[in-house]
């Protein structure tokens, strides 16, 4: 589809509830269900704090995008905001960055689903056929053709499924959380598990606040809709804020019974016991308190991790298709289909770059790496709401976040914060991410040559 001057365009084909769905699905994935546990063991009962810290950072930075959404709701988000606040050249990197961290999110998803599918079903799978870690990358594989297939279908089937898979999640959740909490009131000492509150003092919170940091990031995925969402400048905000709220709550009941409900081997801490389990902890507590626990939080398991995974390929393709419209991509990307009305290259490149990411990283360097790229990226989102309030102070927003500039001086610093934790826990990942952050650089020298040639008139 193109609009009235010849541009392609998306369809606005869902509302506030679809939106708030659709950052249901990216915040409740992987974070809940496969950082949890690996969490505690680093904060150990302190996981509360940590989650309570996140999700405040979360408000604050979701404020941000809030009142640039209602301000100027395109379909790139923060990469057109920090374009138009910061400049080309970061703009560019915000984009790039965008779709960089997006696409490893759905990758950590994908791979998460692998996890719990073949925790599930493996032991039906003879063992000299293949290995645990060659299942749970097949099975990988296979979600994410699944999401794209579904994604391929355009934005109207892409929230349809999501809102189901969503709202089967959320009740899933809320059974471990109310079988989890009658059995922990039958207890002598109901609040015997948070203690000690915070067995590694407070860098281990920072640490646990660094690991989960991806897991409040959903609320982004929601800015990405603005050209497909009915009364954007209303609605985007309403779903940012609601997403947030809902997706705290629902962490500091899980991580609470989480903590509270297990029951370690003798001579064990809770948390200790937990972090020996890694992304599997949750699951040995549902098995714990109530039959088939573990089947059921297999399948919670793997319907959050694929709606999650259709949340964050969402974004990054909406990302791909701004970018090749604005001429920062090849304009390929900013192709649609004339069927489904979605950016099939953009989906398809979002694709490959999930398999290849899903074969060759595991899943902790995985999640590290989504979290410093998002952290980078809201950090520039702060500092776009600051620049746009002093060159654009007439702009109209519907929104506004407010005690500027405090508040995304706040959001900028939990940001450096959480990249120089990530540093001391996965050099690896660092790497990676600055590896694709030098990639950037010919397609940027590249684009620059492109518009100049353009501006003299001169073909390729």
């Amino acid at each position: 589809m193109k609009n009235s001057v010849g541009k392609p365009k998306l369809r606005r084909s869902f509302g506030v509830f679809s939106a708030t769905m659709l950052g249901l699905g990216a915040i409740i994935g992987a974070g809940i269900f496969v950082l949890t546990g690996i969490a505690a063991g680093e904060a150990g009962p302190a996981l509360l704090l940590a989650f309570a810290l996140n999700g405040a950072a979360a408000l604050i930075i979701g404020a941000c995008y809030a009142e640039l959404a209602s301000a100027m709701p395109r379909a790139g988000g923060s990469y057109y905001w920090i374009q138009k606040g910061i400049g080309p050249v970061t703009g560019f990197y915000a984009g790039w960055i965008c779709f960089y961290a997006d696409t490893v999110a759905a990758a950590l998803y994908a791979k998460a689903f692998g996890s719990f599918a073949i925790a599930l079903v493996g032991p039906l799978v003879p063992s000299f056929l293949m290995s645990e870690s060659v299942l749970i990358v097949l099975v990988s594989l296979t979600a994410i053709v699944f999401t794209t297939s579904i994604e391929y279908r355009g934005a109207k089937e892409t929230v349809l499924t999501e809102n189901i898979i969503v709202s089967v999640k959320i009740t899933l959740l809320l059974v471990f959380v109310i079988v989890g909490t009658a059995i922990i009131m039958g207890r002598p000492d109901p609040a015997a598990g948070l203690t000690p509150f915070l067995p590694n003092g407070l860098g281990g919170v920072v640490i646990a606040m660094a690991l989960t940091f991806v897991a409040f990031e959903g609320f982004e995925v929601i800015t990405r809709s603005g050209e497909e969402v009915r009364y954007p400048r209303r609605n985007i905000p309403r779903a940012i804020f609601a997403s947030i709220i809902i997706s705290i709550g629902l962490y500091l009941l899980v991580a609470a019974v989480t903590l509270l409900a297990v029951e370690p081997p003798t001579g064990q801490q809770g948390y200790q016991y937990l972090k020996s389990l890694g992304e599997l902890g949750m699951a040995e507590v549902a098995g714990q308190i109530m039959p088939y626990g573990e089947s059921i939080f297999y399948i919670a398991g793997m319907a959050s991790t694929v709606s999650a995974m259709i949340a964050a390929t969402y974004s990054a393709t909406r990302v791909g298709f701004a970018m090749g419209r604005a001429g920062d991509l090849p304009a390929c990307f900013s192709q649609v289909d004339q069927t489904f009305a979605s950016p099939y290259v953009a989906v398809f490149t979002c694709a490959v770059l999930m398999a290849t990411m899903v074969i060759a990283l595991p899943l902790k360097e995985i999640a590290v790496a989504a979290s410093m790229m998002f952290a980078l990226l809201f950090a520039l989102v702060c500092i776009a709401t600051i620049r746009l309030r002093q060159k654009c102070p007439d702009m109209e927003r519907p929104f506004r976040i407010p005690f500027s500039p405090f508040l995304p001086c706040l959001g900028i610093a939990s940001c450096g914060l959480v990249l120089l934790t990530l540093h001391n826990v996965s050099p690896l990942a660092w790497l990676v991410s600055i590896g694709w952050l030098a990639l950037a650089i010919p397609v940027l020298l590249g684009n620059v040559r492109w518009r100049k040639r353009q501006e003299r008139g001169v073909k390729w």
